[in-house]
Formats: C-alpha cells, sequence, structure tokens
C-alpha cells in the first residue's frame, strides 16, 4: 500500500466534467424546445408534437447504443 496517490480534479476530469455537464444540458433543453416549437410555429396538435418528442427521445437512445458499440470495439 505504498502507492502515490492520484489527484481527482484534473484539468482532463473537469474538462470531461463539464463537456458531459453541457451535453446532456443541450439534450434536456431540447426534448422541451421540441414540443414548444412543433405546438407553435408548425401548428402541431398535442399528440402530434409528443411524438416528436418521442422520437427524438428513441433517435438519441438508438444513438448512444451504437456509440457504445463502436467506442468498445
Amino acid at each position: 500500500m505504498d502507492k502515490a496517490k492520484e489527484a481527482l480534479w484534473t484539468r482532463s476530469f473537469v474538462l470531461d466534467t463539464l463537456i458531459n455537464f453541457l451535453v446532456f444540458l443541450i439534450y434536456y433543453l431540447l426534448i422541451v424546445i421540441i414540443a414548444v416549437v412543433a405546438k407553435d410555429n408548425l401548428h402541431a396538435t398535442a399528440s402530434q408534437a409528443g411524438l416528436a418528442v418521442g422520437i427524438y427521445i428513441i433517435g438519441t437512445v438508438v444513438a448512444r447504443l451504437l456509440a457504445g458499440r463502436l467506442l468498445a470495439s
């Protein structure tokens, strides 16, 4: 147990955390904005706006799965 302690708050850790926070912030803001834009600008019904948000969410889940497989290989 004579290992040197590694610092947690390194530059790369802080940058990774900040970038991850911004990506998820944009993701969740887009969910709200897509529904509002669909209803107001595109004159969609509430169910059509919900469908647009649902398609966006399913697309991001599929993209995460594909990206995870690409990164793992």
